[in-house]
């Protein structure tokens, strides 16, 4: 009889947890393990970023992910409840990006007001007061 081929998600798994415990799992409950968890771990999003930033006392990391939302009304209820949007520092990340693209867009306006000679507000007036 010919060897079954490893299943990664089994390896993963067993790399994870120390020998003596995964002795004790059967077949069957390896089976049910990866039918719960081993999903999860196979899904694609359509936009998948992540980036580290290493810093002296630690690090930090970024994810995005966007995709089709497939979760039911209960879990998300539960998801809202226990991870709420507005904290100090959700607050904090939203202002900061915010005041980026602001600054991105008044410097963008600014550039093509100089590269266009398009009039300012402070010019129009100095005309009309003529």
């Amino acid at each position: 009889m010919k060897p079954s081929k490893p299943d990664p998600f089994i390896e993963q798994f067993f790399a994870r947890i120390p020998p003596k415990t995964a002795a004790t799992f059967n077949p069957n409950q390896l089976d049910i393990l990866k039918q719960t968890f081993g999903n999860r771990a196979s899904k694609k999003h359509a936009v998948d970023l992540r980036l580290s930033m290493p810093f002296p006392k630690g690090g930090f990391y970024w994810v995005l992910l966007m995709g089709r939302e497939k979760r039911s009304r209960d879990r998300l209820q539960q998801e809202r409840h226990k991870h709420p949007l507005w904290t100090v520092a959700n607050g904090l990340v939203i202002s900061g990006f915010l005041l980026m693209i602001a600054t991105a867009l008044l410097g963008t306006v600014f550039i093509l007001e100089e590269r266009t000679d398009v009039p300012t507000n402070s010019e129009i007036n100095n005309v009309v007061k003529e």
